[in-house]
């Protein structure tokens, strides 16, 4: 079976070009045609023809709610299809299958290079540095465009499908990439997939689960989507070992089509809101559970071709006035409303531990692997598996510490997280300790917790400061509030601390030795208990 598929592996002549050419195509004539029909349905007079519209304008399209006013038929299965419930689920595969899909070509990447591309010896760690450079750039600048886009004119669900084509074209270019370029071209797409899938996966947590239970279905979020990272690079090892180079890519193929039917059956909850406002003219749309939104709908509405569907109270709120007097209507908004949210003391704490989290993690991936290879010459399989002591915490830790944060607050989780990274990682720098490789583990253990803990109280705590500002000024932030947008500040942060973070610690290590960068990442840890101390609300 092997030399099969390394026979059909071998025999593939097609250009790279044109079937990246022809998926993305393919897959925007389909979301093109939904849309089409679907906003043909809804009658609206300010309708576009599609042969008008650019690829961009598509996908900023209002929500459709396909044949449901024509027909006054509730779509197949709406009850279970918004339900909180199934929504976490499409979100935690869809955030799990991006970090799978990240690792499983990690394994495969550096015979890539010297196979197929042949590159020399002296150019191998540079090109596997501009690989991994164009990913953290691509999701450095795919992020504030997402968060403002999905926050805007942008729906939740078109966002969701945005991230799967061009997941879909990066795969195809890592697939069929025959040149360096081409797989810089793939990296750049994965980049853009994660930021879209991973900001507006969160946003649409954030839409279902109620605040006092976010920090629950953030961990349980974190959880099965770091068994992602942890499994992919095993797997797509083996697969490639046993297999060949293509089986990786159908295995990937394979996966991501259970994804695409999940994230074109489920029903977000501001696509059942327009269908809660349009009850009246046909079936009623079942309750939806108590507390899974604190924006309400209000009293039904009769849903004509000529009015489109009310999403929210907001809407009604922006014709008026605000109640509370914040902001009148007719007031400009700000092209960039977040930037109004970032002078509090609440949110500059939040990002410092975030950035913070980022850089040991960064720190970690950059020293470690190198240090234990010359304190017990283990090879790159073996150091690798080191790093599962750092990332298990995240899977079995996640949703006690999220249902801690909902009970205390984020300041005491991020504090306290924080403050057991600084014994964790200052006991790094004594050689002794090093030798002990039991030791170290648990050290390592330990680290992973209070990572766990620091990260989810942030994400937390930035967004309660995003409720509590929507709700003082609903005009200034819109209908679906700041969450893209302070999703996407949290992405562009956690990029630019794995940025920094490998580099600070790498030069400290060559410049001052292992145990003193260690000591300064620890004095970083420090820092940030403090700072989440003093300025975190509880």
């Amino acid at each position: 079976m092997t030399a099969i598929f390394r026979h059909q592996s071998e025999s593939r002549s097609s250009s790279i070009s044109q079937i990246a050419s022809s998926c993305i195509s393919a897959l925007l004539l389909l979301v093109s045609t939904y849309l089409e029909v679907a906003c043909h349905h809804r009658g609206r007079p300010n309708w576009v023809p599609l042969q008008k519209r650019t690829s961009l304008e598509l996908f900023l399209a209002p929500i459709p709610s396909r044949s449901f006013i024509m027909n006054k038929k509730l779509p197949w299965g709406l009850h279970w299809r918004s339900s909180k419930y199934f929504i976490l689920i499409v979100v935690i595969i869809s955030l799990f299958l991006d970090l799978f899909l990240y690792g499983l070509i990690v394994p495969v990447l550096p015979f890539i290079l010297k196979d197929r591309l042949h590159l020399p010896a002296d150019r191998l760690q540079i090109s596997a540095s501009i690989l991994l450079a164009s990913h953290a750039v691509a999701t450095f600048f795919t992020a504030p465009l997402i968060g403002l886009s999905i926050d805007g004119s942008m729906s939740r669900r078109h966002g969701f499908l945005l991230g799967l084509v061009v997941t879909l074209g990066a795969t195809v270019f890592l697939c069929f990439g025959n040149s360096l370029w081409q797989l810089i071209i793939a990296r750049l797409l994965q980049g853009a997939s994660a930021a879209i899938v991973w900001i507006v996966g969160l946003a649409i947590v954030t839409d279902t689960v109620p605040q006092d239970h976010l920090g629950k279905a953030l961990g349980t979020v974190y959880s099965a989507t770091t068994l992602g990272a942890l499994l992919s690079p095993t797997i797509g090892g083996l697969v490639y070992t046993k297999f060949g180079y293509y089986p990786v890519y159908y295995l990937a193929g394979a996966l991501l089509s259970v994804d695409i039917v999940l994230r074109i059956i489920v029903i977000d909850k501001e696509e059942a809101i327009t269908f809660a406002d349009c009850a009246a003219a046909g079936p009623q749309l079942a309750p939806m559970e108590t507390g899974e939104r604190s924006l309400l709908l209000g009293p039904a509405e009769t849903c004509r071709p000529d009015q489109p569907p009310r999403l929210m109270q907001h809407d009604e709120e922006e014709r008026n006035g605000s109640k509370s007097g914040a902001v009148r209507f007719g007031s400009p908004k700000h092209c960039c409303p977040i930037i109004t949210i970032l002078p509090d003391p609440r949110l500059l704490a939040a990002t410092f531990v975030t950035f913070t989290h980022a850089c040991l993690v960064g720190m970690f991936n950059a020293t470690l692997p190198i240090h234990v290879q010359k304190v017990f010459g283990m090879s790159s399989l073996e150091s690798g598996l080191l790093f599962i002591a750092i990332e298990l915490p995240y899977v079995f830790c996640g949703p006690a510490i999220g249902w801690y944060v909902d009970y205390a607050g984020p300041r005491g989780p991020a504090s306290l997280g924080s403050l057991l990274l600084v014994p964790s990682i200052f006991l790094l720098r004594f050689p002794q300790i090093m030798q002990d490789l039991p030791f170290l583990i648990l050290l390592l253990a330990l680290s992973g917790t209070g990572l766990s803990a620091a990260s989810s109280s942030a994400f937390v705590q930035a967004n309660k400061i995003g409720r509590e500002r929507h709700v003082e000024n609903p005009i200034l932030f819109g209908s679906k509030g700041p969450y893209g947008q302070l999703y996407a500040l949290n992405n562009i942060l956690y990029s630019l601390g794995m940025t920094v973070g490998p580099l600070v610690a790498g030069a400290l290590s060559n410049c001052f030795g292992y145990g003193n960068a260690m000591a300064v990442m620890a004095l970083q840890a420090l820092l940030a208990a403090i700072i989440s101390r003093t300025w975190m609300e509880r």
